[in-house]
Protein backbone atom coordinates (compact mmCIF):
# COMPACT_ATOMS: atom_id res chain seq x y z
CA UNK A 1 0.00 0.00 0.00
CA UNK A 2 3.01 2.62 0.69
CA UNK A 3 4.69 1.29 -2.25
CA UNK A 4 1.26 2.25 -4.09
CA UNK A 5 1.14 5.77 -2.59
CA UNK A 6 4.75 6.57 -3.04
CA UNK A 7 4.02 5.79 -6.98
CA UNK A 8 1.24 7.79 -6.71
CA UNK A 9 2.38 11.08 -5.32
CA UNK A 10 5.45 10.70 -7.63
CA UNK A 11 3.78 10.59 -10.58
CA UNK A 12 1.46 13.36 -9.91
CA UNK A 13 4.90 15.61 -8.87
CA UNK A 14 6.62 14.87 -12.04
CA UNK A 15 3.57 15.63 -14.03
CA UNK A 16 2.91 18.75 -12.06
CA UNK A 17 7.01 19.72 -12.52
CA UNK A 18 6.62 19.05 -16.05
CA UNK A 19 3.91 21.70 -16.38
CA UNK A 20 5.94 24.41 -14.26
CA UNK A 21 3.74 24.07 -11.06
CA UNK A 22 5.48 24.67 -7.92
CA UNK A 23 6.01 21.72 -5.91
CA UNK A 24 7.20 22.44 -2.50
CA UNK A 25 4.98 21.76 0.24
CA UNK A 26 1.88 24.24 0.15
CA UNK A 27 -0.02 26.82 2.60
CA UNK A 28 -3.15 28.18 3.11
CA UNK A 29 -3.15 31.57 5.38
CA UNK A 30 -6.32 33.26 6.58
CA UNK A 31 -6.04 35.80 4.46
CA UNK A 32 -6.04 33.18 1.63
CA UNK A 33 -9.05 32.25 3.42
CA UNK A 34 -10.70 35.41 3.54
CA UNK A 35 -10.26 36.28 -0.06
CA UNK A 36 -11.88 33.00 -1.18
CA UNK A 37 -14.70 32.93 0.99
CA UNK A 38 -18.00 33.28 -0.38
CA UNK A 39 -20.07 34.41 2.31
CA UNK A 40 -17.91 37.95 1.55
CA UNK A 41 -17.64 40.28 4.96
CA UNK A 42 -20.94 38.34 6.49
CA UNK A 43 -18.73 35.67 8.34
CA UNK A 44 -16.54 37.77 9.53
CA UNK A 45 -18.66 41.31 10.34
CA UNK A 46 -22.07 40.15 11.43
CA UNK A 47 -22.58 37.81 14.21
CA UNK A 48 -25.74 35.75 15.42
CA UNK A 49 -26.27 34.78 19.38
CA UNK A 50 -29.15 32.53 20.18
CA UNK A 51 -31.57 33.58 23.08
CA UNK A 52 -34.53 31.91 25.05
CA UNK A 53 -35.28 30.77 28.16
CA UNK A 54 -34.04 27.64 30.11
CA UNK A 55 -37.08 26.98 32.16
CA UNK A 56 -40.03 28.05 31.67
CA UNK A 57 -43.64 26.88 31.66
CA UNK A 58 -45.64 25.84 28.72
CA UNK A 59 -47.58 22.41 29.64
CA UNK A 60 -47.03 19.09 29.59
CA UNK A 61 -46.12 18.67 26.02
CA UNK A 62 -42.98 20.95 25.59
CA UNK A 63 -40.13 21.03 27.45
CA UNK A 64 -39.39 23.82 29.47
CA UNK A 65 -36.25 24.47 27.73
CA UNK A 66 -38.27 24.92 24.39
CA UNK A 67 -37.69 28.72 24.64
CA UNK A 68 -33.58 28.14 24.59
CA UNK A 69 -34.54 24.74 21.44
CA UNK A 70 -36.29 27.41 19.34
CA UNK A 71 -34.28 29.82 19.47
CA UNK A 72 -31.19 28.60 19.10
CA UNK A 73 -32.75 26.37 16.05
CA UNK A 74 -33.80 29.73 13.93
CA UNK A 75 -30.68 31.04 14.77
CA UNK A 76 -28.22 28.69 13.38
CA UNK A 77 -30.88 28.63 10.16
CA UNK A 78 -30.32 32.35 9.78
CA UNK A 79 -26.75 31.71 10.11
CA UNK A 80 -26.63 29.51 7.42
CA UNK A 81 -29.05 30.90 4.99
CA UNK A 82 -26.70 34.56 5.37
CA UNK A 83 -23.61 33.10 6.01
CA UNK A 84 -23.33 35.38 9.33
CA UNK A 85 -21.37 33.71 11.71
CA UNK A 86 -23.31 31.63 14.91
CA UNK A 87 -21.64 33.03 17.58
CA UNK A 88 -23.04 31.18 20.71
CA UNK A 89 -25.86 30.83 22.92
CA UNK A 90 -26.92 33.32 25.85
CA UNK A 91 -29.13 31.26 28.12
CA UNK A 92 -30.14 33.98 30.83
CA UNK A 93 -33.97 35.22 30.55
CA UNK A 94 -36.01 38.59 31.61
CA UNK A 95 -39.38 39.41 31.10
CA UNK A 96 -41.34 42.64 30.78
CA UNK A 97 -43.86 42.18 33.22
CA UNK A 98 -41.41 41.78 35.91
CA UNK A 99 -41.35 40.04 39.19
CA UNK A 100 -44.51 38.12 38.34
CA UNK A 101 -42.89 36.08 36.08
CA UNK A 102 -41.40 34.02 38.38
CA UNK A 103 -45.46 32.63 39.08
CA UNK A 104 -44.48 30.83 35.35
CA UNK A 105 -41.08 31.06 34.87
CA UNK A 106 -37.91 29.93 37.38
CA UNK A 107 -35.38 31.11 35.26
CA UNK A 108 -36.41 34.94 35.51
CA UNK A 109 -33.75 37.41 36.15
CA UNK A 110 -34.87 40.66 36.83
CA UNK A 111 -33.54 43.17 33.68
CA UNK A 112 -30.51 44.72 35.56
CA UNK A 113 -28.88 41.42 36.19
CA UNK A 114 -30.67 39.70 32.80
CA UNK A 115 -28.50 42.57 30.94
CA UNK A 116 -25.10 42.14 33.24
CA UNK A 117 -25.01 38.21 32.66
CA UNK A 118 -26.11 38.36 29.08
CA UNK A 119 -23.19 41.19 28.18
CA UNK A 120 -20.70 39.36 30.25
CA UNK A 121 -21.05 36.29 28.91
CA UNK A 122 -21.69 37.82 24.72
CA UNK A 123 -18.45 39.60 25.90
CA UNK A 124 -16.43 36.93 26.52
CA UNK A 125 -17.85 34.88 23.40
CA UNK A 126 -16.63 37.48 21.36
CA UNK A 127 -13.77 37.79 22.98
CA UNK A 128 -13.01 34.36 22.10
CA UNK A 129 -14.27 34.40 18.58
CA UNK A 130 -12.79 36.97 17.58
CA UNK A 131 -10.13 38.85 19.69
CA UNK A 132 -7.95 36.10 19.94
CA UNK A 133 -8.10 35.00 16.49
CA UNK A 134 -6.62 38.80 16.43
CA UNK A 135 -9.61 39.54 14.32
CA UNK A 136 -11.47 42.84 14.71
CA UNK A 137 -14.89 42.15 16.27
CA UNK A 138 -18.27 42.71 13.92
CA UNK A 139 -20.17 45.19 12.69
CA UNK A 140 -23.18 44.08 13.48
CA UNK A 141 -24.83 41.29 16.45
CA UNK A 142 -28.07 40.00 15.65
CA UNK A 143 -29.85 38.25 19.08
CA UNK A 144 -32.22 35.94 17.81
CA UNK A 145 -34.75 35.01 20.81
CA UNK A 146 -37.14 31.85 21.61
CA UNK A 147 -38.49 34.05 24.39
CA UNK A 148 -40.86 36.94 23.90
CA UNK A 149 -39.52 38.19 27.70
CA UNK A 150 -36.09 38.93 26.36
CA UNK A 151 -37.31 41.96 24.33
CA UNK A 152 -36.64 44.14 27.11
CA UNK A 153 -33.27 44.87 25.36
CA UNK A 154 -34.68 46.19 22.46
CA UNK A 155 -35.02 49.84 23.99
CA UNK A 156 -31.14 49.26 25.04
CA UNK A 157 -29.59 48.17 21.46
CA UNK A 158 -27.98 51.15 21.40
CA UNK A 159 -26.62 50.91 24.49
CA UNK A 160 -25.74 47.10 23.75
CA UNK A 161 -23.58 47.77 20.64
CA UNK A 162 -21.35 50.11 22.68
CA UNK A 163 -20.65 47.57 25.95
CA UNK A 164 -20.07 44.81 22.96
CA UNK A 165 -18.32 47.59 20.94
CA UNK A 166 -19.55 46.81 17.82
CA UNK A 167 -21.51 48.72 15.33
CA UNK A 168 -24.90 47.96 15.73
CA UNK A 169 -27.35 45.23 17.93
CA UNK A 170 -30.26 44.26 16.19
CA UNK A 171 -32.94 41.98 17.77
CA UNK A 172 -35.71 39.37 16.47
CA UNK A 173 -37.81 37.18 17.82
CA UNK A 174 -37.68 33.26 16.70
CA UNK A 175 -41.09 32.85 15.82
CA UNK A 176 -42.37 35.76 13.23
CA UNK A 177 -45.77 33.78 11.88
CA UNK A 178 -47.88 35.92 9.45
CA UNK A 179 -50.93 35.22 12.20
CA UNK A 180 -50.67 36.63 15.95
CA UNK A 181 -48.41 34.23 18.72
CA UNK A 182 -49.41 33.55 21.93
CA UNK A 183 -47.82 31.54 24.77
CA UNK A 184 -47.71 28.14 24.15
CA UNK A 185 -51.01 27.93 21.71
CA UNK A 186 -51.46 26.38 18.60
CA UNK A 187 -48.60 28.50 16.97
CA UNK A 188 -45.62 27.75 19.48
CA UNK A 189 -46.65 24.24 19.91
CA UNK A 190 -46.90 23.84 15.91
CA UNK A 191 -43.36 25.28 15.67
CA UNK A 192 -42.26 22.92 18.77
CA UNK A 193 -43.54 20.11 16.78
CA UNK A 194 -41.79 20.64 13.74
CA UNK A 195 -38.61 21.41 15.26
CA UNK A 196 -38.40 17.47 16.44
CA UNK A 197 -39.48 14.60 18.48
CA UNK A 198 -37.54 16.06 21.41
CA UNK A 199 -39.49 19.54 20.95
CA UNK A 200 -42.99 18.13 21.58
CA UNK A 201 -44.63 15.39 23.09
CA UNK A 202 -48.07 13.99 20.62
CA UNK A 203 -49.12 11.61 22.91
CA UNK A 204 -49.48 13.83 25.95
CA UNK A 205 -50.85 16.99 23.40
CA UNK A 206 -53.26 15.11 22.26
CA UNK A 207 -54.34 13.47 25.92
CA UNK A 208 -55.42 17.03 26.73
CA UNK A 209 -59.17 16.68 26.10
CA UNK A 210 -60.94 17.14 28.90
CA UNK A 211 -64.52 16.17 28.20
CA UNK A 212 -66.50 17.74 31.53
CA UNK A 213 -65.76 20.68 33.62
CA UNK A 214 -64.32 18.63 36.28
CA UNK A 215 -61.51 17.56 33.92
CA UNK A 216 -61.33 20.94 32.30
CA UNK A 217 -60.54 22.85 35.41
CA UNK A 218 -57.91 20.43 36.47
CA UNK A 219 -56.04 20.68 33.45
CA UNK A 220 -56.11 24.51 33.81
CA UNK A 221 -55.14 24.46 37.75
CA UNK A 222 -51.94 21.83 36.67
CA UNK A 223 -50.86 23.34 33.52
CA UNK A 224 -51.83 27.27 34.15
CA UNK A 225 -49.30 28.41 31.45
CA UNK A 226 -50.86 26.38 28.39
CA UNK A 227 -52.90 28.29 25.79
CA UNK A 228 -52.09 31.75 26.04
CA UNK A 229 -51.81 31.43 30.11
CA UNK A 230 -55.57 30.00 30.08
CA UNK A 231 -55.26 29.09 34.23
CA UNK A 232 -53.11 32.60 34.73
CA UNK A 233 -55.87 34.43 32.98
CA UNK A 234 -59.02 32.85 34.69
CA UNK A 235 -57.25 31.69 38.31
CA UNK A 236 -54.93 34.87 38.93
CA UNK A 237 -55.01 37.02 41.02
CA UNK A 238 -54.64 41.11 40.77
CA UNK A 239 -51.03 40.88 39.61
CA UNK A 240 -52.26 38.81 36.54
CA UNK A 241 -54.46 41.68 35.05
CA UNK A 242 -51.03 43.24 33.05
CA UNK A 243 -51.54 39.90 31.07
CA UNK A 244 -54.92 40.06 31.14
CA UNK A 245 -55.59 43.69 29.77
CA UNK A 246 -52.84 43.00 26.79
CA UNK A 247 -55.89 42.13 24.87
CA UNK A 248 -59.22 43.88 24.15
CA UNK A 249 -61.90 41.61 25.28
CA UNK A 250 -61.01 38.02 25.96
CA UNK A 251 -57.85 36.90 25.02
CA UNK A 252 -58.10 35.10 21.91
CA UNK A 253 -56.47 31.90 23.16
CA UNK A 254 -58.02 31.64 26.16
CA UNK A 255 -61.46 31.76 24.67
CA UNK A 256 -60.58 28.97 22.06
CA UNK A 257 -58.66 26.39 24.89
CA UNK A 258 -62.31 26.78 27.11
CA UNK A 259 -64.38 26.72 23.90
CA UNK A 260 -62.59 23.62 21.77
CA UNK A 261 -60.53 22.18 25.50
CA UNK A 262 -58.05 21.63 22.71
CA UNK A 263 -54.24 22.89 21.76
CA UNK A 264 -53.58 21.80 18.15
CA UNK A 265 -50.24 21.24 16.64
CA UNK A 266 -49.99 21.18 12.97
CA UNK A 267 -46.63 20.05 11.89
CA UNK A 268 -46.73 21.77 8.04
CA UNK A 269 -48.06 24.71 9.75
CA UNK A 270 -44.90 24.62 11.96
CA UNK A 271 -42.66 24.13 9.17
CA UNK A 272 -43.92 27.17 7.04
CA UNK A 273 -43.77 29.30 10.22
CA UNK A 274 -40.67 28.13 10.51
CA UNK A 275 -39.48 28.86 6.83
CA UNK A 276 -41.39 32.36 7.09
CA UNK A 277 -39.29 32.97 10.45
CA UNK A 278 -36.08 32.30 8.40
CA UNK A 279 -36.81 34.16 5.68
CA UNK A 280 -38.34 37.07 7.35
CA UNK A 281 -34.84 37.74 9.97
CA UNK A 282 -32.50 36.84 7.22
CA UNK A 283 -34.10 39.56 5.20
CA UNK A 284 -34.10 41.99 8.13
CA UNK A 285 -30.31 40.70 8.85
CA UNK A 286 -29.14 41.64 4.85
CA UNK A 287 -30.51 45.13 5.05
CA UNK A 288 -28.47 45.97 7.94
CA UNK A 289 -25.95 44.14 7.33
CA UNK A 290 -25.94 46.04 3.70
CA UNK A 291 -26.28 49.02 5.51
CA UNK A 292 -23.32 49.03 7.01
CA UNK A 293 -21.39 48.51 3.87
CA UNK A 294 -20.44 44.56 4.95
CA UNK A 295 -19.96 42.63 1.41
CA UNK A 296 -21.77 40.21 0.71
CA UNK A 297 -21.86 37.97 -2.60
CA UNK A 298 -24.30 35.88 -2.44
CA UNK A 299 -26.88 37.99 -2.70
CA UNK A 300 -28.15 40.15 -5.55
CA UNK A 301 -27.15 43.90 -4.88
CA UNK A 302 -24.36 42.66 -2.50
Amino acid sequence: MSDDRSSFIASLRARADALGVSTASPRVTRADLDADDPTGGMRREVAIFSMGNACEAHGPALPPDIDDRTGAAIAVRVACETGARYVGHLPYASDGVGDLAREWSPAYLPFDEFYAKTIALASTLLHCAYDDASQPRPRLVAFVSGHGGNGVLVPHLARLARDLDVLRCMYSLSMRPNEGVQHADGVEHSVSRALGRGCHDDATLAAIDPKDDAAFFATLRRHPAIAGMSGFYVFGDDRFDVLRARYPGVKSSVRNFTQSRRVEADVERGRAIVDHTVATIERELLEAARALGVAMPWFAGG
